[in-house]
């Protein structure tokens, strides 16, 4: 049997199978003893079922902790999960942090807070989307999304491989002969 006591303004549950009355302690004490203590048979509160909802929150803050940790492949088979971009406005952010807005997966590239006018889509230094496409094209990036060595892009009909970290050349440019392989 449980019982609860009102100590120190917290609910405490026990089984009282050790009580400390009058300075000593006694082991297994009675049923009328430990009533006479101040304890109470503890009754716990009715279960009530979790709604749809609620089970679905539970869910997504069980998984949260994980979804951090995805590949961007993994990333996008469960976009679910990950807020959306509009709700995180004002919140601080690490690089590596995903969202979800106007139907795509993004990945944050470096910290900052989210502002109104910082959307995704239209902030490429803050911002790239996540994506599983084979090769992509080749963007002008910024220092902050700059392509690292073994990166791969197609640009101007052929695969180019970054020789270099922080890469912001364009391939095939006059001078990026050492930055840049054509690999097809």
């Amino acid at each position: 049997m449980k019982y609860v006591k009102t100590i120190n303004g917290r609910d405490v549950v026990s089984d009282c199978h050790s009580l400390r009355i009058n300075n000593r302690w006694v082991s297994n004490p009675s049923h009328e003893t430990i009533l006479q203590q101040g304890w109470s048979v503890y009754v716990p509160p009715p279960q009530t079922e979790p709604n749809n909802t609620d089970l679905i929150q539970a869910v997504k803050r069980m998984l949260s902790a994980d979804v951090a940790s995805l590949t961007d492949e993994d990333a996008l088979g469960v976009a679910a999960l990950y807020p959306t971009w509009s709700s995180m406005l004002g919140e601080s952010v690490i690089a590596g942090v995903r969202v979800w807005d106007d139907g795509r997966l993004w990945k944050v590239l470096q910290p900052h807070t989210f502002q109104q006018n910082w959307r995704p889509a239209d902030s490429p230094s803050l911002f790239v989307e996540v994506s599983i496409a084979a090769i992509p094209a080749w963007v002008q990036p910024s220092a902050n999304n700059a392509y690292m060595t073994d990166d791969q892009v197609t640009h101007n009909g052929h695969t180019w491989k970054s020789e270099i970290d922080n890469n912001v050349w364009e391939p095939g440019a006059v001078g990026s002969e050492l930055l840049w392989t054509q690999i097809d």
